[in-house]
């Protein structure tokens, strides 16, 4: 039932399968874990740079529902989230199936991005997934609209009041030098 493709034939309301130590296409809702309990650990070390394992639910309703891949294929489902943003701890929205079914971020698994800045290759990586061998997930965001790339922006350059006088007396000694070669060389 599931098939490999590319991140950019994904879309928003796909069902994916993200197995343990993947990297994660797009922000996702959790429906269902390997877990008994329904909840699966993410390692957020180079999101926030906390060290511990931050647990994430599946909703336990839709989760109920699934028994195997071809109780999948058979979801039919409405889902509703709220505008893409940039606060990463912050995501609602409902799944509609039978009945409504909200979820927030506790639910959620942000997405792993690469972003190549000028000669600087720079990985900003969202959460791992950690102590389950998969999870089945519903795509609420995807490309530029998830959650990390939102929270993309150029840092500005800090110059100390110094160092932006030394600037300009520097390059004020290279214009007298050149001005001062410059007659030379006519005379």
């Amino acid at each position: 039932m599931f098939e490999e493709c590319c991140w950019k034939n994904l879309y928003i309301g796909d069902i994916i399968k993200v197995s343990k130590n993947e990297i994660l296409p797009a922000d996702i809702v959790v429906i269902k874990s390997t877990n008994e309990s329904g909840f699966c650990y993410l390692q957020t070390t180079n999101l926030d740079g906390e060290s511990t394992l931050k647990p994430r639910e599946a909703l336990i309703p839709i989760s109920n529902l699934i028994k195997d891949d071809n109780a999948i294929a058979d979801l039919k489902f409405i889902i509703e989230v709220d505008h893409p943003d940039n606060h990463i701890y912050a995501c609602e929205g409902t799944i509609i199936l039978d009945k409504k079914y909200n979820f927030d971020i506790k639910n959620v698994l942000l997405r792993v991005s690469l972003l190549l800045k000028f000669i600087y290759i720079k990985f900003l990586k969202g959460c791992t997934l950690k102590n389950v061998d998969y999870v089945y997930g519903i795509i609420v965001y995807t490309g530029k609209e998830t959650k990390l790339m939102q929270n993309i922006h150029s840092s500005n350059t800090k110059v100390s009041y110094i160092d932006e006088s030394l600037n300009k007396i520097i390059l004020y000694i290279i214009i007298v030098m050149f001005l001062i070669c410059a007659i030379c060389t006519a005379f």
